[in-house]
């Protein structure tokens, strides 16, 4: 990591209008969208009430569903695109598509492979995309479900079609299509099908869509999203810890990925699926474990003497998934291990950046800036101390992260973000939202 650099001024207010055509963009990333696979308690509900769009792992109930619906939130339900389940206590959907799994599905013998199912105890089913009386079944039964349940649309899971079984090497499927459908492509047949879906007015997300060969799976989508690419919760080493809520517990940080990675693929791929559907918008689903804080107290047990900490949202990771997404004109949410909200809700998604003026440019060695109508963003792998040109006539901005206002003088903003200091001693890299005042 860097040390705090020194200052440097950067004159680009050319760039601000010669840039100008990239404002086109529809605010893409000003959409609100939210992941929440539990019920949710009654803070995670209020903040939940402020997105454009929620995604949810079952249904909600009929209370909760209303009160989003006050609020004009869209809702999109979790499915699995190339398959499904068979296990104790299936649905009505399940067990018809079980009764005719011969026609219906790719792997119907008791020797066919689970490889997802055994994991769950349960025998998981591969549709087969070229059966029409499938779809057709599968079609009215999404349909039914959306509005039974006063839901939107669906949130398809393994969105990239023939790209997942090539990617786990599923040559049982693979070869099974093709025997039955010589000629036939699997994601035609695919898109088809979320057409029809479209065209009963369902919404639909799909997940790394653009992954499928020339993007097609994304043709006929709402949203495409991707997990993982700025910050995660693969937990590489665990630590021991003493917070204030549970007492003594193995813990994990955060792990973040390198900011010339991280903007590369803001930019990348969402012009893999804008290629072929210009109208989608492009989500960056992150994940973050908890920041542990120095309470500034000690304790000992079992004759251990530990440092307190008490467990608090990661804001750090929060901003830089958020910044990454807006440098790649995106929208972004971090949830926490599961798709859960635990120490992951944060204002910042509420407050819009507006439309993008500039290009990503670079100020620094890892150090990152872009403008937009209503503020400019800041990624850097680390600390750093600069001044930015800003449009003339503002008298100052808001620094999201610190929570406090930054005078601007003579159009120029002085910027010096720094990392927080992990309890594992590591800093990581940062992101800075500034709205300007007005």
């Amino acid at each position: 990591m860097k040390s705090a650099a020194s200052t440097v001024v950067i004159a680009c207010l050319v760039c601000l209008t010669a840039c100008s055509s990239y404002s086109g963009l529809h605010e893409r990333q000003n959409i609100k969208v939210a992941f929440q696979y539990f019920k949710p308690s009654k803070d995670e509900l209020a903040f939940l009430s402020r997105f454009d769009v929620v995604v949810t792992g079952k249904f909600l109930d009929s209370e909760t569903v209303a009160l989003l619906k006050s609020k004009k939130v869209k809702l999109l339900y979790y499915d699995w695109l190339p398959a499904f389940y068979y296990c104790g206590g299936h649905t009505d959907w399940e067990e018809m598509a079980y009764q005719n799994r011969l026609y219906w599905t790719l792997d119907p013998a008791e020797s066919d492979p689970d490889p997802m199912g055994d994991a769950y105890g349960c025998t998981d089913f591969f549709y087969d995309m070229a059966a029409d009386d499938m779809i057709d079944a599968r079609i009215n039964h999404i349909v039914s479900e959306v509005q039974t349940h006063r839901y939107d649309g669906v949130f398809f899971d393994w969105g990239s079609g023939w790209y997942a079984f090539q990617e786990n090497n599923y040559q049982f499927l693979i070869k099974e299509f093709q025997k039955r459908h010589p000629g036939i492509d699997y994601n035609e047949r695919a898109s088809e099908f979320l057409k029809k879906l479209r065209d009963r007015n369902v919404r639909i997300m799909l997940n790394g869509g653009f992954r499928s060969e020339g993007s097609k799976m994304d043709t006929y989508a709402d949203f495409d999203i991707v997990e993982s690419m700025f910050t995660t919760t693969d937990c590489k080493k665990s630590f021991e810890i003493y917070t204030a809520q549970e007492g003594v517990q193995k813990a994990c940080e955060t792990t973040f990925n390198a900011v010339p990675v991280s903007l590369n693929l803001a930019a990348s791929l969402p012009a893999k699926a804008q290629s072929v559907n210009p109208k989608i918008r492009f989500i960056f689903l992150n994940y973050a474990f908890p920041f542990y804080k120095d309470a500034g107290e000690k304790t000992s047990t079992k004759n251990k003497k530990y440092t307190v900490y008490e467990k608090t949202p990661d804001r750090q990771a929060i901003y830089y998934a958020l910044a990454c997404s807006y440098m790649g004109d995106s929208t972004g949410f971090v949830n926490g291990p599961e798709v859960s909200l635990d120490s992951v809700m944060d204002d910042v998604y509420f407050l819009p950046i507006g439309k993008a003026v500039g290009k990503v440019m670079k100020i620094m060695d890892n150090v990152y800036v872009r403008y937009f109508s209503k503020g400019l963003v800041i990624v850097s792998d680390g600390d750093a101390a600069f001044e930015l040109s800003v449009p003339g006539g503002k008298s100052g901005a808001f620094d999201l992260y610190e929570k406090k206002r930054v005078e601007i003088k003579n159009n120029k903003l002085a910027a010096h973000p720094a990392s927080r200091v992990y309890p594992s001693g590591s800093k990581h890299p940062i992101g800075r939202i500034y709205l300007y005042e007005h």
